[in-house]
């Protein structure tokens, strides 16, 4: 008997979703070479935790590794339930998923995206109603 996703697994299910779309425009790009260049100039890595602090064009995130520090750019793309938002809602206990790129020892948030958190379960009250 199959188990329903929980909360993490909707996320991490959602994420791969929007990584795989994603990719799509970027191997598709037909514009400059030096936005492919750009995209695939360092292998892309992702990371996965909850924002600690949004400031200065800086994004940590607590994982369950420690806490990881990711620097944000005009070209970082960052997506809430499938569409594009601004760095405002980069606020502190999201949960969030993180695509970037390493280079010399600096790593370039590519795509943060924004776990949606599902609504609270209704549960039933003892002795309710009837």
């Amino acid at each position: 008997m199959r188990r329903p996703l929980s909360g993490l697994g909707v996320f991490i299910l959602g994420a791969a979703v929007l990584a795989a779309q994603a990719a799509v425009p970027a191997a598709q790009t037909t514009g400059s070479s030096q936005v492919r260049a750009d995209r695939t100039a360092a292998p892309t890595k992702s990371s996965k935790g909850t924002i600690q602090t949004f400031a200065n064009k800086v994004l940590t995130i607590k994982t369950v590794k420690g806490s990881e520090t990711f620097s944000v750019t005009s070209d970082t793309i960052i997506t809430k339930a499938g569409k594009k938002v601004d760095t405002a809602a980069l606020t502190q206990g999201e949960m969030v998923n993180v695509r970037y790129t390493e280079a010399s020892g600096t790593m370039k948030a590519a795509y943060v995206t924004i776990a949606a958190v599902p609504p609270p379960k209704k549960t039933e009250q003892p002795g309710g109603t009837k």
